[in-house]
């Protein structure tokens, strides 16, 4: 039974290759994706602008919540990225890695749950849109 702060596992037919079958595991950012972290409420808010089918979002639901807009490899540097908007990419010395769940309902991925899946359409959050919606959505704080 799903408890109240859980969500319910996504069950897809597309998987890239980065996505486990079973479980989670780390992917080191800026190999086969880049990540932008959203941490706390702003992550349900730019979420749900992008809506349901947006691509790649893990969702770590456990302490501070934190949301992972998986963009292309490469594509965060050509954008400015307000706080508390965080943009990982491979650089230099400086590694990041972010936990993937697998996508089959039932696997134990727990706290990583996906909040949109990759798709054919959709393999990855559109970087330009998602840069331009965190950026409304500050803005229209000030």
């Amino acid at each position: 039974m799903i408890g109240e702060n859980e969500l319910e596992p996504v069950v897809s037919p597309y998987r890239p290759d980065w996505v486990p079958l079973t479980g989670t595991t780390l992917r080191m950012v800026g190999v086969v994706f880049d990540a932008v972290r959203v941490v706390g409420e702003r992550g349900p808010e730019v979420a749900d602008a992008l809506g349901h089918a947006a691509g790649p979002i893990v969702h770590q639901a456990i302490g501070e919540s934190r949301m992972y807009f998986l963009v292309p490899p490469g594509s965060v540097r050509g954008y400015r990225w307000p706080y508390p908007a965080e943009a990982f990419s491979r650089s230099g010395a400086r590694y990041s890695y972010v936990g993937v769940p697998a996508l089959r309902a039932g696997s134990a991925t727990w706290p990583l749950v996906w909040r949109s899946v990759p798709t054919e359409a959709a393999p990855f959050v559109d970087v330009k849109l998602l840069n331009a919606t965190v950026r409304s959505l500050w803005h229209a704080d000030t």
